[in-house]
């Protein structure tokens, strides 16, 4: 286990209450399920009109339906003993730990029987959170690539490869920091470390990831606004453009919230399944709206050439 509770924090929780403890309420599977639903059928839309209307699929379209599926791809079983990482979709994940998991409730009343479980999964939807937003932004970067020869602004392709390696380096990162927190990799959902194993501190690693995918996130959203500035289009045009960049703020938004609660949960508290709760409703926002973010087709106006 990644973090030992100290005994005179231990000594100040409650009697645990398995019967009828106070728990989140709804709120994280009804706002996953009302996200998830919006993705699919804007993606739907999206696609539809990229392949039978427009005959055109483009690189972009490919990394938004791997972040699609990492979102909504399902476990064989529902059971986290049996989970495998490249078959476990973070909504589903989620919705799975809040319902058999105890997610929704202190970490006083989670039975010590199903602590392995709710580690389990904690190691398997951080993971596929990364995963997620890394093709998210890679199709968003995709579609800028296709704006350079257009846009007259030289620079704004070396923007754009730097952007795509800090990307790419930040998800290789984070994927290693998440599969080798512990050494052996089994030590992060055992509850009694064995003989020569040990971890890593999780609260400033994963805070420290939380930071950085917010760094990225303010970059991409902040990268298109020079070729915006430099559209000449119908004012209906600019609004839904200035619209798609608002989106992007509010997906940076939803990622600061997000590492608000990392700090909170995995940090300032031992109570993480109380205090990581709107975490995983922020990282919803945060992901599912950056599926539904990129721009669905290409502008072709611009002042200078």
């Amino acid at each position: 286990m990644v973090r030992d509770i100290p005994l005179s924090v231990l000594f100040t929780w409650p009697q645990p209450n398995y019967v009828d403890p106070v728990t989140r309420g709804p709120a994280l599977i009804i706002i996953n399920a009302v996200f998830i639903s919006l993705c699919t059928l804007l993606l739907f839309l999206r696609l539809y009109t990229r392949i039978f209307i427009k005959r055109w699929f483009g690189s972009d379209d490919v990394f938004i339906i791997l972040a699609y599926v990492s979102l909504i791809r399902t476990p064989t079983t529902a059971r986290a003993d049996t989970y495998q990482m490249s078959t476990v979709g973070l909504t589903i994940n989620v919705i799975i730990a809040n319902k058999h998991y105890y997610w929704d409730r202190h970490i006083w009343d989670v039975p010590i029987t199903a602590f392995t479980g709710v580690l389990k999964v904690a190691f398997s939807a951080k993971l596929i959170f990364v995963y997620a937003s890394t093709f998210t932004r890679q199709s968003l970067l995709c579609f800028y690539y296709r704006l350079v020869a257009d846009s007259g602004i030289r620079w704004f392709g070396w923007a754009l490869h730097l952007t795509v390696f800090l990307n790419v380096a930040a998800a290789i990162t984070f994927t290693c920091l998440g599969i080798w927190q512990c050494n052996p990799i089994s030590a992060y959902w055992t509850l009694s470390l064995p003989a020569g194993a040990y971890c890593i501190d999780e609260g400033k690693t994963v805070l420290g990831i939380g930071i950085v995918n917010c760094f990225i996130d303010v970059i991409v959203a902040m990268l298109p606004i020079p070729l915006v500035r430099k559209l000449q289009m119908p004012v209906q045009q600019r609004i839904g453009v200035m619209v798609l960049l608002s989106l992007g703020l509010v997906v940076v938004v939803a990622g600061v919230v997000r590492t608000y609660y990392i700090w909170k949960g995995l940090i300032a508290s031992y109570d993480e399944t109380w205090y990581t709760f709107p975490l995983w409703i922020a990282a919803a926002v945060e992901i599912n709206l950056g599926v539904v973010c990129p721009f669905q087709h290409k502008p072709h106006y611009y002042k200078n050439r």
